[in-house]
């Protein structure tokens, strides 16, 4: 199928936060990423690649598989994949995806709270972290970045398939989850050290903060509960989804 000048343009305008916010559609790049969407049947809406990577092992098969799903198929020259693309080494394919309807009520099992998360590497490996715990979702709050940006995407490594990313406020969050779960709230000190938790049958959500200024002071109420990852050393913090991973590794095990 051929690709117009149009269609490249609106392909392109997924960069851009708001222009995905009104199509409901974001861009996947990667053979790794479109292989993850195809497998768990993620509304993969078309496909733009190089021609090169036919060649490559088991990109026939993608291509195969997407054909049976009807997927349109872009063979497309380099220097389109170039302008589209927002890596800087690009892959040589590109998708574009619809989101999926987010769910109405809030997931009975633990969660993973990002409290104004700015770096989408750091959002993307958290999705990841939570995916990888068998968390039930992750909740983001205002300020935090887009969870579809392109960088989120690329860094979350397909876990967006595997578990929804539900955008609320933290009045909402209290509101929906204050009877349901435990809040943990992670600070960085005089917290209750976290492997000194008692046992609970109620679910838990882990509330990760900001990378400079730490977890929103709107936190409050009898369920919100400050824990820390006590240091063995005098080092001063942890990046976000490292002390994620750290405390989930005391939490779940």
């Amino acid at each position: 199928m051929q690709l117009t000048k149009e269609h490249q343009k609106q392909i392109r305008s997924l960069q851009q936060k708001k222009n995905r916010i009104q199509s409901q559609s974001y861009l996947l790049e990667g053979v790794l990423l479109l292989e993850e969407a195809l497998k768990m049947n993620a509304p993969v809406k078309e496909i733009l690649f190089q021609p090169y990577l036919m060649n490559k092992p088991g990109f026939m098969a993608l291509l195969n598989l997407a054909q049976s799903k009807n997927i349109p198929l872009y063979e497309v020259s380099p220097g389109v994949i170039n302008n589209l693309s927002t890596e800087v080494s690009p892959q040589g394919v590109i998708a574009v995806v619809s989101m999926l309807a987010v769910p109405k009520h809030v997931p009975s099992d633990s969660l993973l709270v990002c409290d104004e998360i700015q770096d989408p590497g750091n959002l993307g490996t958290l999705i990841r972290i939570a995916h990888w715990f068998g968390l039930a979702g992750v909740i983001t709050t205002p300020g935090t970045v887009d969870s579809f940006n392109p960088k989120v995407i690329r860094s979350a490594m397909g876990s967006h398939f595997h578990l929804p990313v539900i955008d609320l406020t933290i009045p909402e969050i209290l509101q929906k989850t204050s009877t349901t779960h435990r809040i943990l709230l992670s600070i960085v000190r005089n917290g209750l050290p976290v492997h000194e938790l008692e046992n609970s049958d109620k679910p838990f959500l882990l509330v990760i903060g900001n990378e400079a200024r730490g977890v929103n002071p709107q936190w409050t109420g009898k369920t919100v509960l400050p824990v820390t990852l006590p240091p063995f050393s005098d080092c001063e913090s942890l990046n976000a989804a490292t002390a994620a991973a750290a405390i989930l590794s005391i939490l779940k095990y």
